[in-house]
């Protein structure tokens, strides 16, 4: 109750400064209660009864190796299968308390909910239904997050397999006199379970796949229990329930092959029916658990079509793709700018950036614009409206995005830029600080991390902070494009408040073949500042001003989320 009180009521009423005086008040009334309570327990104690009931109590079997292990695994995958998902289902969005106290909360009922149990023995529907439901969420992994589905669909295999390997837990603890002993070891399973997903998870994966190892690692560990419900035998009994299992498969895949573009509760029914239709055809945890694998090695393993490069970062996950004539730097699940592979046209913007788009309005009335500011490289195709003379001054927080960028062997804007082109590594915001103030005609913010919002570049503070890095006349550029966060609203509200006038424009379908859809927002110290804009092709409207105000203390993600 308290995990969800945070993101639902605190977060949306109190600003950080406030968070943090109450959370330090209350901080020190919980240790002088602690202190309390131990000064209490050592004075008040009766030590002869406690005496004679430790000396009465007879002393337990001796515990090996094995249970220990056991108890150490069981605790470590529900751990990590938790952080997995919480990673899985915030990266485009943003790792905002709304949605990593979620699962969080999901996890610590699961644990509730096992250890309130008296039973000895796990329930063997829970580790069947666990068992079953690794195939559809492996491939439910593969679903760009973001929507309800995919979060949906994780959320519900956290909590029964969670609930699982906890109650398989809770049914093996030992007498009273091992508790500590038992305890300790499934704290340090859990401890485990969050270094992995930290620390070791970016050293061994080349991509973030914390989330589909758990899933495997959950339904080997209950395959392993050697526990089964008799769910199983509930197709095939009789020749119409025969009958039906065939039915339910066949309708199931059928759905699978259906295409359900912007259908995400579709999605769900189809998951749903592959795992019935699973009980119906296969009817065995060790079918389940070696589907399982053959996914899990797939997803892990295969690179995907056309992939050229994998790698990982602190900052997360990226591909660089070779795929209908464009060579693609994706981070996470998200474009990150692309480049056409025809020698001839590698010059050419494309994607968000194509001059079809509310893009070609803005460089188009920023040619006479000489220092040009960017936060967000990827593969560096804002370069490709570069002019002579022009000085281009990029800021990455990720070295290694620069290097890609810089490496002719992927991308060659900035090779073939006609103009003075620099690359700063580190965060643009701090970067910018060190910037002259009044040095840039233009300033573009295209900065995510996958589909993430970096939303401390984003706040009331930070335009105010961009707004004295602008020269007289300048424009600030936002690139909004997001699926799963509408943010012009909110955009338009935050550069009000910071005493500034703001424009969007964006675009469903481009007549390119290398576009896609965006949308921009464009904020200046005054409506004549931004009147240029109003020659190019789109409708630049006054950005509406209805959405929340973000500061350096109060982002509330949940607010603009669409």
């Amino acid at each position: 109750a308290a995990l969800l009180a945070y993101p639902l009521l605190i977060e949306p009423t109190l600003d950080l400064n406030a968070q943090s005086r109450w959370w330090g008040i209350i901080y020190v009334a919980f240790a002088v209660a602690l202190t309390t309570c131990a000064l209490m327990a050592r004075f008040w104690r009766r030590a002869p009864e406690t005496a004679h009931a430790t000396a009465t109590e007879p002393v337990p079997d001796a515990i090996g190796r094995r249970r220990r292990m056991k108890w150490f695994l069981l605790a470590a995958l529900p751990s990590s299968l938790n952080l997995g998902v919480t990673t899985h289902i915030t990266t485009d969005i943003a790792p905002v308390p709304l949605l990593w106290v979620i699962p969080l909360s999901l996890y610590l009922i699961t644990y509730i909910a096992a250890f309130a149990s008296t039973r000895r023995t796990a329930p063997a529907w829970a580790i069947d239904l666990a068992a079953a439901l690794t195939v559809p969420a492996l491939i439910a992994s593969g679903i760009p997050t973001g929507g309800a589905a995919s979060i949906l669909a994780a959320l519900v295999f956290l909590t029964v397999a969670a609930y699982a390997a906890h109650a398989l837990l809770a049914a093996d603890r030992p007498p009273a006199a091992r508790l500590t002993e038992f305890f300790l070891i499934t704290s340090a399973g859990g401890a485990a379970g969050a270094l992995f997903n930290g620390l070791l998870a970016p050293s061994l994966f080349d991509r973030v796949a914390e989330y589909q190892f758990a899933v495997v690692a959950v339904a080997l560990l209950l395959l392993l229990s050697g526990r089964t419900s008799g769910l199983y035998g509930l197709f095939g009994a009789t020749p119409v329930r025969r009958l039906a299992s065939v039915a339910l498969g066949v309708g199931g895949w059928m759905l699978w092959a259906t295409p359900v573009a912007g259908e995400p509760w579709l999605l769900l029914v189809q998951l749903v029916l592959l795992a019935m239709a699973a009980f119906a055809f296969l009817g065995r945890v060790k079918v389940f658990t070696g589907i399982a694998l053959v996914l899990a090695g797939a997803l892990l393993t295969l690179p995907s079509s056309g992939a050229r490069l994998h790698g990982r970062t602190f900052f997360g996950a990226y591909t660089i793709t070779d795929e209908d004539g464009l060579r693609t730097l994706a981070h996470g699940t998200t474009n990150h700018g692309s480049q056409i592979l025809d020698p001839a046209q590698r010059r050419r913007p494309v994607q968000y950036y194509d001059a079809t788009g509310p893009a070609g309005d803005i460089f188009g009335a920023a040619t006479d614009r000489r220092n040009i500011g960017v936060v967000g490289l990827g593969a560096g195709g804002m370069a490709a409206y570069a002019r002579a003379g022009q000085n281009w001054d990029f800021y990455e927080i990720d070295p290694e995005i620069i290097e890609i960028a810089r490496n002719p062997t992927w991308f060659t804007y900035l090779r073939d830029c006609p103009c003075r082109a620099t690359t700063t590594a580190g965060d643009g915001r701090l970067a910018l600080e060190r910037v002259p103030d009044g040095k840039y005609d233009l300033l573009m913010l295209d900065a995510f991390s996958s589909g993430a919002i970096p939303t401390h570049l984003l706040t009331r503070e930070a335009l105010q902070g961009y707004l004295r890095k602008l020269a007289p006349g300048g424009m600030i550029v936002f690139q909004i494009s997001n699926r799963a966060l509408s943010l012009a609203p909110m955009m338009g509200a935050t550069a009000k408040a910071a005493g500034m006038h703001a424009v969007t424009a964006g675009v469903g379908e481009l007549p390119t073949r290398f576009g896609v859809p965006s949308n921009w927002v464009v904020v200046a110290r005054t409506p004549g500042d931004l009147a240029v804009l109003n020659k190019g092709r789109y409708d630049w409207r006054p950005a509406p001003t209805d959405g929340p105000v973000w500061t350096d203390s109060y982002s509330a993600v949940w607010s603009v989320i669409s």
